[in-house]
């Protein structure tokens, strides 16, 4: 009982971090923190599918290079931001091109899990598009490419967690990304079954709207085999 407790506290503390004042409200921070793991998801994914290796590094760059132009605000976020943009949309039109129906090659991507992925990789840019373009103080510059956009009092490339409010800056594993922004949660049914460290990872928000159970903060799989 109190190792679920104490799992419970852990998965609590990174949510009321996440809660705390930001530039960014906290439906949007949300949004974003959803999407990016959705990316992962799907990078993930075209990793394991034989020809189409070259999608998922196109994502997997693209998910870096998101980080990058949030770290460089200003016009080099907004121009990075544009482009991270542009080849999440090319990325979607190689997926539908090799999905069997439609591709003439030996090797392609079955029609449904083409679908699948695609449909994920499209919510996925629909939502970073939607922040890309919000401007709340009118200054002519995205409001996740202002300065500090999370208000954690820490700007640009000083800052490893750009878009979540973290001022500690702590970083376990010594990575350069922060904790806060490598944090998922294990996410379970009403059985309990499966081992914290095998079960499905996921944010809060995707877990609670699936009715799953948070059992706590878990490193995402990009941070393993990280340089100490």
């Amino acid at each position: 009982m109190r190792t679920i407790k104490t799992i419970i506290l852990i998965s609590i503390f990174p949510l009321l971090t996440i809660m705390s004042v930001s530039a960014l409200n906290e439906n949007d921070a949300n949004v974003i923190s959803e999407s990016i793991s959705t990316l992962t998801k799907v990078q993930s994914k075209l990793k394991t599918i034989k020809g189409a290796s070259d999608i998922s590094r196109i994502i997997d760059l693209t998910i870096k290079q998101l980080s990058t132009a949030v770290s460089n605000p200003g016009t080099s976020c907004v121009s990075k931001l544009k482009t991270s943009l542009l080849k999440l949309d090319q990325a979607a039109s190689r997926i539908a091109s090799r999905s069997c129906a439609n591709s003439e090659r030996k090797v392609c991507i079955q029609d449904n899990l083409a679908d699948q992925i695609l449909g994920d990789l499209q919510g996925a840019i629909d939502d970073l598009k939607e922040i890309a373009v919000l401007d709340t103080d009118d200054n002519k510059v995205p409001d996740v490419c202002d300065e500090d956009p999370d208000d954690d009092g820490i700007a640009g490339r000083k800052d490893n967690c750009p878009l979540i409010n973290n001022p500690d800056q702590v970083d376990a594993d010594k990575n350069g990304t922060g904790d806060v922004c490598e944090l998922f949660y294990c996410c379970q049914d009403s059985s309990l079954t499966v081992p914290l460290e095998e079960c499905e990872r996921k944010t809060i928000n995707s877990c609670n709207k699936e009715g799953g159970i948070v059992l706590g903060g878990i490193p995402s799989r990009q941070t393993r085999g990280a340089k100490k």
